[in-house]
């Protein structure tokens, strides 16, 4: 169970540099299609070549397997999209905490659909949560096409893929005994990403510093996907399947404020201080 925990606190720092490559890609303009085209595609190379055993494959389970971890992949290459997007119009911070505290819903989904009734604290921790989102959401009613409804796309976007990662870990049938799910999860990234450049109808270009940064997310993301998933499987068959998540996201969360704050040295108002320290303190309750 300890290998778990700390499985699922490395990831969720693994994730805060993503989210710090997002932001910069925000702030300088940087071209993150084709950055994330390069680091999807790189990541699903190395992750089959280190990870993936194809004489362990079930294909009676494989097929479901793949189909949602693409989809899962796709969805989070979209969700990304957004964020990026959002974080040109406002704080960078307040967006990446509102959007990652979408871990709500796969333990909702845990309650609705595999019979987990929750505890006192990851109920209390729910609340605080919709409470922190719902805090920075009220002062920007009035931007609702251009903030609010983009934020809330992305928390949705981000709590549907982590339900659907969640799966293979929670179902037996559905085990991925020939490691297939990191390089399955970087390929979906990289159909996603390709659906929005041809949506854009952008040209894919790669210049060194881009392909550069995209070797060493991808080598990142090899490390990331492994552990990640380790961590989700270990947690869950300790029967604590719903903590994996609140541990990874707030260990990203929490990492993302520092940068927030001290390297963007941005200036939180007093109602989305409220709101960012609201979903921190609910990620706690719901872990404990």
């Amino acid at each position: 169970m300890m290998t778990g925990f700390l499985l699922a606190v490395l990831t969720g720092f693994t994730w805060t540099v993503f989210g710090v490559v997002i932001s910069r890609c925000a702030r300088k303009n940087f071209d993150i299609v084709a950055y994330s085209m390069a680091q999807t595609f790189l990541a699903s190379v190395l992750t089959f070549l280190c990870y993936a055993d194809l004489s362990k494959i079930e294909l009676r389970s494989f097929f479901i397997l793949a189909a949602l971890m693409l989809v899962s992949g796709c969805l989070n290459a979209v969700a990304q999209m957004i964020v990026k997007i959002t974080m040109e119009r406002g704080n960078h911070g307040p967006v990446w905490a509102i959007a990652q505290a979408s871990l709500i819903l796969p333990f909702l989904a845990g309650v609705v659909f595999f019979g987990s009734r929750g505890t006192a604290g990851q109920w209390v921790g729910t609340v605080l949560i919709l409470c922190g989102i719902l805090l920075p959401s009220l002062q920007r009613v009035k931007d609702f096409r251009q903030w609010l409804l983009p934020v809330l796309s992305s928390f949705f976007l981000f709590g549907l893929l982590q339900t659907l990662y969640a799966i293979p870990s929670r179902v037996p049938g559905l085990s991925d005994t020939a490691g297939m799910r990191p390089m399955l999860s970087a390929l979906g990234g990289f159909f996603g990403w390709e659906l929005i450049r041809r949506q854009q109808k952008k040209k894919f270009s790669l210049d060194k510093p881009t392909l550069y940064l995209a070797l060493s997310m991808a080598v990142l993301s090899l490390i990331s996907l492994k552990i990640f998933f380790m961590g989700l499987d270990r947690l869950s068959a300790a029967g604590m399947g719903n903590v994996g998540f609140p541990l990874i996201v707030g260990s990203n969360i929490l990492g993302f404020s520092f940068y927030s704050l001290f390297i963007l040295r941005e200036r939180l108002s007093r109602v989305e201080t409220a709101g960012m320290l609201c979903v921190l303190g609910g990620i706690i309750s719901v872990a404990m």
